[in-house]
């Protein structure tokens, strides 16, 4: 299959945005004919034409009005009878850093033990010169309530220090050479977190499985290339083409572990290397340094914010992790784990977090929070609404990302309090980690729980959707087919997850497109395809509606139009 990939210069456009330009002298750039056109407009209304110019949509109706707008001048592109839509929102994607990383790590995500196994022997000879072996992706379930081993890596990798992340780059799996570089042994505790770096019940030796910042022990002593001396034409070639083969044109990164990721956006638009997306980056709080006091981390963010925005990165958006993940056992959860009397860990106490989110709140900030368990989501939704108690409602649209595991009370508030539920649709389905590993770990009741889209949809709940990439894939239509089915993909298994959370196509779309321009405070001049906004959509070889929901992952993205613009071609 060839691949075309396009860099074109952008329209400039003087109309105001949402003002709906009809003059029938007006001339389009660009029509659009013959085609199936989902606008996602409030009566998600269908089209057969699309007039555009400089970058903006003129006309959206029937193909005899469309016909108005043409001149001599005006460039034709017959849909050949294909489905149009919006142009979609990630609005969860670790983007510059997985295209940094392609060549640091090898992709050992496999659903088998043997598989995994295959891939990490792979991994050794293609870094056999590295000092180190480093790899991500293996999948929690293949291990069990207590997780990886090192005897298994020191049995493929005996002679050089190995690390990798597992598939939510959370934790690490570890061998022993690398734990003796990092001197770790039976008496070491990260910090105040006994049980983040995983020991044997028996011998008390740590079995190589390390949790959340406890990965930083063997992570930091490992080397790592400096990103900010990337090749940033090729990298940003690289990230422009990844997001338009997936018909994506706006993401919000939440890479706010590494400040350089912002130094390298800021310095890519500065060189014009930013013409086929626009991103919101997630701004680093970062509960690491415990010497700054909080009103010198508001002053910090504050000089970041305003260094770093440009035409193309705004820099309104802070990343707070407030818990861990379900299956390490970090996350935090109202009740105990199975077996156990531990609920995971919050990152913060509740009286400090709430003084945090209001003072971000105040200054201007829109939140974005990582929230696993239900402790983790009510604990972001009482600083929010103390923010508001306190602030007045300031309308930040804060997102409460993943929320995997809300208590049902909780789903009205997110409403109540105007916050977006952030969904990683792909997550979801029937798989292993689901069925088998999950509710070893917090029981089959909590798993029905899990993910309820449809609860915070009939709900009125604000939805935006996000990948979550390199965790998952950046494929819109494997996420959709997900959202719908509540099922793997090409799944045999009929067993689903509370199918009553299955969310309908209307609503997977309007989260992929409108949501997000929402979220991203664009909804007036983006997010569907009506007069007045940017000309941002795809073209698909079928019409998602007149599919089986199973066949949507089969959907090919033929064209991705940014401002008007094809940036992408798939011939």
């Amino acid at each position: 299959m060839k691949v075309k990939f396009i860099f074109i210069a952008l329209f400039i456009s003087g109309t105001a945005y949402g003002q709906a330009v009809k003059s029938v002298g007006t001339s389009a750039d660009i029509l659009i004919v013959n085609a199936e056109i989902y606008t996602v407009d409030a009566a998600k209304s269908w089209a057969e034409a699309m007039a555009i110019k400089d970058g903006k949509i003129i006309y959206v109706g029937s193909l005899l009005e469309a016909k108005k707008y043409q001149t001599e001048l005006t460039k034709i592109i017959d849909g050949e009878g294909k489905f149009i839509m919006p142009a979609l929102y990630d609005l969860h994607c670790h983007i510059l850093q997985a295209v940094l990383d392609e060549e640091l790590y090898c992709k050992i995500q496999s659903n088998s033990l043997e598989g995994t196994i295959r891939k990490i022997q792979d991994g050794v000879i293609k870094q056999k010169k590295n000092t180190w072996i480093t790899g991500a992706g293996y999948y929690p379930e293949l291990f069990g309530e207590m997780g990886p081993n090192k005897s298994l890596l020191d049995s493929l990798i005996p002679d050089k220090p190995a690390f990798f992340f597992d598939i939510g780059y959370h934790n690490i799996w570890v061998n022993s050479r690398a734990l003796q570089l990092a001197n770790i042994n039976k008496e070491t505790i990260y910090k105040d977190h006994v049980d983040w770096i995983v020991k044997d019940k028996i011998t008390g030796e740590p079995t190589g499985w390390l949790k959340e910042d406890a990965r930083e022990l063997v992570t930091h002593i490992a080397p790592r290339p400096n990103y900010l001396e990337a090749d940033i034409k090729y990298t940003f070639s690289r990230v422009a083409e990844v997001l338009a083969e997936n018909g994506i044109v706006s993401v919000q990164d939440p890479s706010s572990f590494d400040v350089n990721l912002l130094k390298l956006y800021h310095s890519a638009d500065s060189l014009g290397l930013i013409k086929s997306f626009n991103v919101s980056f997630g701004l680093p709080y970062l509960i690491t340094n415990s010497n700054l006091s909080l009103d010198e981390r508001l002053s910090d963010l504050l000089s970041l914010s305003k260094k770093y925005q440009s035409k193309n990165i705004k820099t309104k958006t802070v990343k707070l992790f407030i818990d861990g993940t379900l299956e390490s056992q970090t996350a935090a959860v109202l009740e105990p784990y199975l077996n156990s009397v531990e609920r995971g860990t919050l990152l913060y106490d509740s009286l400090q977090l709430n003084i945090i989110i209001q003072k971000l709140d105040s200054a201007g900030f829109q939140l974005h929070f990582h929230s696993t368990g239900d402790r983790a989501i009510r604990a972001s939704l009482d600083g929010i609404e103390y923010a508001i108690h306190v602030n007045g409602n300031n309308f930040g649209r804060h997102q409460i990302a993943h929320a995997n595991l809300p208590h049902p009370d909780d789903i009205p508030r997110f409403r109540k309090l105007g916050v977006i539920a952030n969904m990683q649709l792909w997550w979801m389905d029937n798989s292993t980690y689901y069925t088998e590993l999950l509710p070893s770990i917090i029981g089959k009741n909590r798993v029905q729980q899990m993910h309820p889209f449809k609860s915070f949809s009939n709900q009125g709940v604000l939805l935006s959707v996000g990948s979550d990439y390199p965790i998952t894939t950046l494929n819109p239509f494997e996420a959709i087919q997900k959202a719908i089915t509540r099922k793997e993909i090409d799944s045999n298994n009929e067993q689903i997850i509370s199918e009553n959370e299955c969310l309908d196509l209307s609503e997977t779309i309007a989260a992929y497109t409108i949501g997000g321009a929402y979220a991203q405070f664009k909804e007036k001049e983006a997010g569907s395809l009506e007069i007045g906004k940017w000309a941002d959509f795809i073209l698909l070889d079928k019409n998602l509606f007149s599919i089986d929901p199973t066949e949507i992952h089969k959907t090919k993205l033929l064209k991705t139009f940014y401002r008007g613009n094809q940036v992408f071609e798939n011939e």
